[in-house]
């Protein structure tokens, strides 16, 4: 069961507001810290600036939690009023916006820059996305797994049990260390049990779902486990509904017949459901669909619309498959040169073959 806390710090966690503890070093934790939640350490909601306010909402709408529905263009329109400011909440929503296309367009370094000086002010909710950043790496970022863990330690050592979700990720995935499914999914776990950011509750269940629905192992064999798709699918309907993130999940599902019957429709209204939050993998999902006209009427001006859709964002696989489709004459007329502009766009964006 969480913890029983007020609401004024309910607030400040599920909206990622600033904690205030000192920074001690990552070698003082390790992967069993103990988290000891004070809420002391934690500044009271009691700064009802304009930019906490918006603050806060952005993040009700990026995450969809006190009764909001995940909105990525709502939670832009709220924040981008701010954009200049050094508040580290307001830094922190920026950053995370950037870094996952959700709302504002895709700009790493810009992302990694605001996330950077939302830790510095006491934000331990960017140390978890910056050690996300570190672990996947980009074109101009390079990986670096200690880093990443480092960040994640951090988060823990500064109250958030939720750091355990960067952990649980890299033994589920054996960056840095030795592949631990076990452990990965008690991290999880932790995570689910304890924390009280239902966007990272809802990610962990992302992640548990993930492991059934790839077939990820499971146990010590030198083998992955078969998928488990009816397995996956019983976490993925823990997750808050609407969430972008599994309306993708369930769109390909339904697409590809994975643990549903097949049913294009039921796809398209998932994937609709997941775009029209501002979700670009979704967009890129119909935009696909429409082109390829296997399994639903082919209609070019509806796939373009939502491949421009996610360009706006700056999503690189967007320009990139956009360049195939110029290049291939794939639904359109073959244009090499305008495949190549699309092409140049989505290198600049950080597109990694």
């Amino acid at each position: 069961m969480k913890k029983v806390i007020t609401y004024l710090f309910i607030l400040t966690v599920l909206a990622g507001m600033t904690a205030c503890g000192t920074v001690r070093s990552v070698s003082d934790v390790g992967d069993e810290a103990e988290i000891s939640r004070d809420k002391s350490i934690y500044k009271e909601v009691s700064d009802d600036s304009p930019e906490k306010q918006a603050a806060r909402e952005c993040w009700e709408y990026l995450s969809g939690e006190n009764g909001k529905e995940a909105d990525y263009y709502k939670a832009a329109e709220i924040i981008s009023e701010y954009e200049d400011s050094d508040d580290p909440d307001v830094l922190y929503c920026l950053g995370f916006m950037h870094m996952h296309m959700a709302g504002l367009p895709y700009d790493i370094e810009k992302a990694k820059d605001e996330l950077e000086r939302a830790e510095l002010g006491g934000n331990y909710y960017a140390s978890i996305q910056l050690g996300i950043l570190f672990e996947e790496g980009t074109k101009d970022i390079d990986y670096d797994y200690v880093i990443a863990r480092d960040y994640y330690r951090r988060a823990i050592l500064n109250g958030l049990t939720e750091g355990y979700y960067g952990l649980g990720r890299m033994y589920c995935d054996g960056h840095g260390m030795e592949k631990d499914m076990d452990k990965a999914i008690e991290y999880f776990n932790k995570v689910i049990n304890e924390g009280t950011s239902q966007y990272y509750i809802n990610a962990s269940y992302r992640e548990l779902g993930g492991m059934y629905y790839y077939g990820d192992k499971r146990d010590h064999s030198s083998e992955d486990d078969d998928p488990e798709y009816d397995k996956a699918i019983e976490y993925f309907e823990k997750i808050t509904e609407g969430e972008p993130n599994v309306c993708v999940w369930y769109g390909y599902m339904y697409e590809m017949g994975l643990g549903f019957a097949k049913d294009v429709d039921k796809a398209v209204e998932y994937y609709e459901k997941a775009a029209n939050c501002g979700d670009c993998t979704a967009m890129r999902s119909l935009g696909w669909l429409y082109v390829d006209g296997e399994n639903v009427d082919r209609d070019v001006d509806k796939a373009l619309e939502w491949y421009n859709k996610a360009a706006d964002l700056n999503d690189p696989k967007a320009y990139f498959e956009l360049g195939q489709i110029y290049e291939g004459g794939v639904a359109v007329d073959k244009d090499e040169t305008k495949a190549q502009e699309y092409y140049d766009k989505a290198y600049a964006a950080g597109y990694v073959r």
